[in-house]
């Protein structure tokens, strides 16, 4: 993670997208739980998101975060593995600024290939 951090944005922080699909059987169980929507409030409040997202059509969520590590995005990502049994697709993410600054760098890393 830290040469992409280096890579994508300096150093600082990257931001990412996490989509989790929950599975057939936690949904069903967490439709059950009074308790579902107070364990993923908790779980939002520690993550510290940007943005969080629920589809009603299909079970997922979809949640706009930073890490700077590897270590910090797997904590990130625990809850969603083990409360919901699902297998997350995490896809780093960039707003406009962001991907003007990067591009340069993206076309000097591909020269020659």
């Amino acid at each position: 993670m830290g040469a992409t951090c280096e890579i994508f944005l300096g150093g600082e922080n990257v931001r990412f997208a996490i989509l989790g699909e929950i599975s057939v059987e936690a949904g069903n169980a967490f439709e059950k739980d009074s308790k579902a929507v107070e364990f993923f409030a908790r779980y939002l409040e520690n993550l510290k998101p940007e943005a969080a997202y629920f589809s009603s059509s299909r079970r997922y969520v979809i949640v706009i975060a930073n890490a700077e590590s590897h270590e910090e995005l797997l904590r990130q990502l625990e809850p969603l593995w083990h409360t919901f049994k699902t297998y997350p697709q995490v896809d780093p993410i960039m707003n406009l600024k962001e991907f003007k600054t990067i591009m340069p760098k993206l076309s000097e890393l591909t020269k020659g290939l």
